[in-house]
């Protein structure tokens, strides 16, 4: 499968961390609160499912 951007991806795109409140339960307030937080400080896009480490 081929994918063509119609431009190239920039700005800042920050890998996101997921907030648990257990070992296998998502923090979906904090994950929230933390989603609302980065575009409100402008950030371009969101790496999801990725790596901070």
């Amino acid at each position: 499968m081929t994918t063509t951007f119609k431009s190239p991806l920039s700005g800042i795109i920050p890998p996101l961390v997921t907030p648990l409140l257990g070992n296998d339960t998502l923090d979906v307030a904090s994950l929230e609160n933390l989603i609302e937080h980065l575009i409100a400080g402008g950030v371009h896009g969101l790496f999801i499912l990725g790596t901070t480490g």
